[in-house]
């Protein structure tokens, strides 16, 4: 009879405790897929430790524990991805300034090479042009707007590429901020639930004690 009695007030507290508090922790675990195992790791060590109240109550604590970790691994990330994010925009503005003088250098010299090209229909003499403080014949200008064109489809491609680059790090960044959002809430509202299992652990001991002081009286 003691034995029935044992397991019917146990189970009723148990009972109590998955369904006023376990479901409280679960709930934050389950939004993390890296934290998703804890479903299966709060059911057993529930039902494993509810002789051992003490041992639940450290197992709380070390689940509780997770949660710094994955904060401050999170933040980590999220600090690297803002460096990464300062020095692509520098280089952006680098190959962005690039491009917009070369083009203004081409569009120049192309204006000029067309003046010299009709100056040089109708006259004998040797047409020179001056260009960025240095006078060239037109074939030397053609030279000058090559190599300017290879440096801007340089620079063109350059910043493509870094455009490409700020676009993942930026849905990165933006992913990385929602986790660590997530995980901060989620750590708080995961400390006050712990309270309330610590004071639910609290009744089954004190339940475990009347029930000795019970079959002892009956005894």
């Amino acid at each position: 009879m003691a034995g029935i009695t044992r397991f019917a007030l146990r189970w009723g507290l148990v009972s109590g405790l998955a369904l006023g508090g376990a479901v409280l922790v679960w709930g934050p675990y389950a939004t993390m897929s890296y934290l998703q195992h804890a479903r299966g790791e709060m059911q057993s060590f529930v039902t494993s430790f509810t002789d051992d109240p003490s041992a639940l109550r450290r197992q709380l604590s070390e689940l509780a524990d997770d949660y710094p970790d994955q904060i401050a691994e999170v933040r980590g990330e999220l600090v690297e991805v803002e460096h990464q994010i300062a020095e692509f925009e520098r280089d952006i503005e680098v190959a962005q300034r690039v491009v917009a003088m070369t083009a203004s250098d081409l569009n120049g010299l192309h204006a000029l090479v067309l003046k010299a090209e009709k100056e040089a229909e109708n006259t004998t003499r040797v047409v020179s042009i001056r260009f960025d403080g240095n006078r060239m014949g037109i074939s030397q200008a053609y030279d000058e707007a090559q190599r300017i064109q290879t440096i801007r489809t340089s620079y063109e491609d350059r910043l493509a590429v870094d455009q490409q680059h700020m676009a993942l790090l930026g849905e990165q960044h933006a992913r990385l901020t929602e986790i660590l959002n997530t995980l901060e809430t989620e750590f708080s509202k995961y400390q006050a639930q712990i309270w309330q299992l610590d004071r639910q652990i609290d009744a089954i001991q004190r339940n475990g004690r009347l029930i000795e002081l019970t079959e002892a009286q009956q005894e």
